[in-house]
């Protein structure tokens, strides 16, 4: 006689998603420009890392703005969503926790 054990697999949510615009390794072949808006790569996440176009800086997004750090260390902030990338790492950041820390 077999025995058959049944286990329960809860069903997670699909809130830890990372959208990538397009794979690392079209970077390492040389593949520069993409022109995949910001505009669309918004509409995936509020929070990454990724490139501009002929890897003119490095993208952050926080919050769902998109800031350009030049290679002389300036940091400005983009706002046009026509903007493209060629590679883009985001996600919708939700905390684990909130606290709250003492100025000391």
């Amino acid at each position: 006689m077999g025995l058959t054990t049944i286990r329960r697999i809860r069903k997670r949510k699909a809130e830890n998603k990372v959208y990538l615009c397009a794979p690392v390794n079209s970077l390492v072949e040389g593949i520069y420009e993409q022109n995949i808006p910001f505009s669309e790569i918004k509409k995936h996440g509020d929070f990454g890392l990724g490139t501009f176009n002929d890897l003119d800086g490095e993208m952050m997004m926080v919050d769902g703005e998109i800031f350009r750090v030049g290679s002389d260390g300036k940091v400005n902030q983009i706002t046009d969503e026509e903007t493209c990338s060629p590679f883009a790492c985001v996600t919708k950041f939700q905390p684990a926790s909130d606290e709250i820390l003492d100025k000391e």
